[in-house]
């Protein structure tokens, strides 16, 4: 997992996880639903996690995330989303304070 500390240093350690936290419970739905979705879902669901992604600066997801919107018959990049997030989710666990 990559963060962009310029933009996680805009916030203090506890909104900055707090704001993760939300990220994940937020989207863990939509990213294990991406592959079964039709492409006008999955256009959306990606354009909405690219947004919450480079908010918190999640460079690695964010890049994933271009490259699904560009090739989006490759479902590889699908499958990148989706490890990614769980690494995401697994540090928002490791660092959540509740």
């Amino acid at each position: 997992m990559e963060i962009d500390e310029k933009i996680a240093h805009q916030y203090s350690p506890a909104v900055y996880n707090k704001a993760l936290k939300m990220f994940v419970e937020s989207n863990k739905n939509l990213v294990q639903g991406l592959q079964a979705n039709n492409e006008d879902h999955e256009f959306k669901t990606l354009h909405k996690l690219k947004g919450g992604a480079n908010m918190l600066g999640l460079k690695k997801i964010s890049s994933y995330i271009d490259l699904a919107e560009s090739d989006p018959l490759n479902k590889e990049h699908i499958e990148a989303i989706r490890e990614e997030f769980q690494q995401i989710a697994a540090f928002s666990a490791q660092n959540s304070s509740s």
